[in-house]
């Protein structure tokens, strides 16, 4: 499963269980955020696209630390 979302005019895949660098969200670290800009979703051969976002469509998401890259 994975899906590809929308954060700060950024498009990105996501897939469970993976780390993402992505610019700067609001909230303390460990904190969950939920992002609903969900453009595709695809869950083997299941595919949903939006028009622009998937309809009821979230992801959750853990902020495991802030600052620049490495």
């Amino acid at each position: 499963m994975y899906a590809v979302v929308k954060i700060k005019g950024q498009q990105f895949r996501v897939e469970p269980g993976h780390t993402l660098q992505v610019p700067f969200m609001e909230g303390d670290e460990g904190a969950s955020v939920t992002i609903d800009e969900v453009l595709m979703l695809a869950d083997g051969e299941d595919v949903q696209v939006g028009s622009p976002n998937v309809e009821g469509a979230t992801v959750t998401a853990e902020i495991t630390r802030h600052g620049r890259s490495r």
